[in-house]
């Protein structure tokens, strides 16, 4: 195999292959801080890229939110706590698991948020 010298242009060097219809043309546009803030949120929780996540929305393709593994480690933690509990108290604390079905319900909430953003 050979390997391409320090100085050697890898665009000519690399083994990319060549589009049908390559993507060489530009679009800016005009946008306010705010939707700057909120385009680039949504593309940053789909794991896109700006232009990928606008070019999704724009021509009507799917641009589904990744898994949020934070909230999913959130709530696999929150199970655990709840039946290392209930196994020391046989579930008599009425008052902690009110308060731990309380917190389940505001990350599940924030989960489908995420998930399903309006």
């Amino acid at each position: 195999m050979d390997v391409p010298s320090a100085d050697a242009d890898v665009r000519t060097t690399m083994p990319f292959q060549k589009s049908a219809d390559p993507k060489n043309e530009r679009i800016s546009m005009k946008v306010t801080r705010g939707e700057k803030a909120r385009i680039e949120a949504e593309a940053a929780k789909r794991h896109l890229t700006v232009s990928e996540y606008a070019l999704r929305r724009t021509l009507g393709k799917q641009a589904p939110a990744r898994y949020d593994f934070e909230a999913i480690d959130a709530l696999r933690l929150m199970a655990q706590e709840l039946k290392d509990h209930y196994r020391t108290c046989n579930g008599r604390d009425e008052e902690f698991l009110q308060a731990f079905m309380d917190r389940l319900v505001l990350v599940t909430n924030a989960i489908w948020r995420s998930a399903c953003p309006s």
